[in-house]
């Protein structure tokens, strides 16, 4: 009877110390306004990976879809991440977009809101995956 208390006891709290260890892990949001049209992509896409902790990167003032897949894809070339671009369809010029770490979320849907009480905004439901890490 001791033998298997002790036993449960032992597995009990190693169940606990993997979940506690897990659950520490965290994740790093940045937000960015390119300028739309003031700055070449290339040159921003060179400032992203200056720092491969960020795992969400929201963007403002996004000339075009364009911009957003060379930021994504130099993040992929020269981080440990692995990014996808959701893009916004908003009107006017400039674009919102964000850029997720794919490592560590999965995309549920991505929305956009606007109207009357509320400026144009993108949105992305996340599940943050932490047995992908």
């Amino acid at each position: 009877m001791v033998k298997t208390k002790i036993t449960f006891i032992t597995i009990f709290t190693f169940i606990l110390l993997s979940a506690s260890t897990a659950l520490s892990a965290d994740f790093k949001v940045a937000t960015w306004n390119l300028e739309s049209g003031d700055a070449a992509p290339h040159y921003l896409s060179r400032q992203t990976i200056e720092h491969p902790t960020i795992d969400i990167w929201g963007l403002t003032e996004v000339q075009n879809k364009s911009v957003g897949k060379t930021m994504a894809s130099v993040l992929n070339q020269y981080s440990r991440g692995h990014f996808k671009l959701i893009m916004g369809s908003t009107d006017g010029a400039d674009k919102l977009a964000i850029l997720v770490n794919m490592n560590k979320f999965d995309v549920v849907n991505a929305f956009e809101r606007s109207g009357p009480d509320c400026s144009d905004s993108s949105a992305a439901r996340l599940r943050w995956s932490i047995i992908k890490m």
